[in-house]
């Protein structure tokens, strides 16, 4: 169930204090459900990366991992932000997220920036995460 604006306030508070987020209310992700068969309907469709039959779901955590969204049905083909851009908490992000405060969730690099969206860092190609100084260290 979304969170209240009150228990937002309070998640707000604590993900700034614990990680430094300012405005943040949660943690987006997309995940598979394994299908134990190929679908009647459209079973191409559910083919997915992981060489399996399966429907993607998109969940929305709290920092202390309670779902707080959940939403599935795409089948498994389909790219976590496209699911996420066809969800009623994209399509309808004004009644959920309050932007003049600048709510929004953090997520990987799967997704594109929006309003309500954080983008993680993402790795340039070829170049190290590392310090040179760790990247080369033999520790």
């Amino acid at each position: 169930m979304w969170p209240k604006s009150s228990h937002r306030e309070a998640m707000k508070t604590e993900i700034k204090i614990l990680y430094g987020f300012q405005n943040c209310i949660g943690i987006i992700d997309g995940t598979i459900v394994i299908l134990d068969k190929r679908p009647s309907y459209y079973g191409g469709s559910y083919w997915c990366r992981k060489q399996c039959y399966s429907v993607n779901v998109q969940v929305v955590c709290d920092h202390n991992a309670r779902i707080t969204y959940l939403v599935g049905g795409w089948p498994g083909s389909v790219y976590d932000n496209r699911a996420w851009r066809n969800c009623r908490l994209f399509v309808n992000a004004e009644a959920y997220f309050n932007f003049e405060v600048g709510e929004y969730l953090f997520e990987d690099c799967a997704y594109s920036s929006c309003k309500c969206i954080v983008q993680s860092f993402k790795k340039v190609t070829g170049q190290s995460n590392l310090s040179p100084a760790k990247e080369y260290s033999t520790v």
